[in-house]
């Protein structure tokens, strides 16, 4: 059966660090949406019911996205750590998220490709009147 998702997700490699319960890890943003983002390259994984701050800086391609969102566990992948690789959750965009999702947007159009391009690239409806 095929997995639906509520938002397109792009493919990212962005270095970030995650912090919960006051700890801190260096992790990379595999791919990322208007909902959450897939860590991975983690050495630990958050218990499902903290509370976790991802940071991430992303310069690149004319645009500067400085984000610090506040995130729950969606959902942990335990076949890395069982594989002995670096570990992977997901995790899923604290309320309000129009703060967030409206730091995203710019990154986003570069991911898909659309930097530049008219129209809009989000289904979301809270983020459709801006563009």
């Amino acid at each position: 059966m095929r997995e639906t998702r509520q938002f397109r997700r792009w493919k990212a490699s962005i270095p970030c660090t995650v912090q919960w319960e006051h700890q801190i890890f260096q992790g990379q943003i595999y791919d990322l949406s208007l909902g959450g983002v897939l860590v991975t390259e983690v050495n630990a994984i958050p218990p499902g019911d903290a509370t976790v701050t991802v940071e991430f800086h992303y310069h690149q391609e004319g645009i500067l996205v400085d984000a610090r969102v506040e995130c729950r566990v969606a959902r942990t992948i335990p076949k890395f750590a069982q594989a002995g690789q670096l570990g992977a959750f997901g995790l899923e965009f604290e309320r309000p998220l129009e703060k967030t999702r409206t730091q995203l947007v710019s990154l986003i159009r570069v991911l898909s490709g659309e930097w530049g391009q008219s129209g809009s690239i989000v289904e979301d409806p809270y983020l459709a009147h801006l563009y």
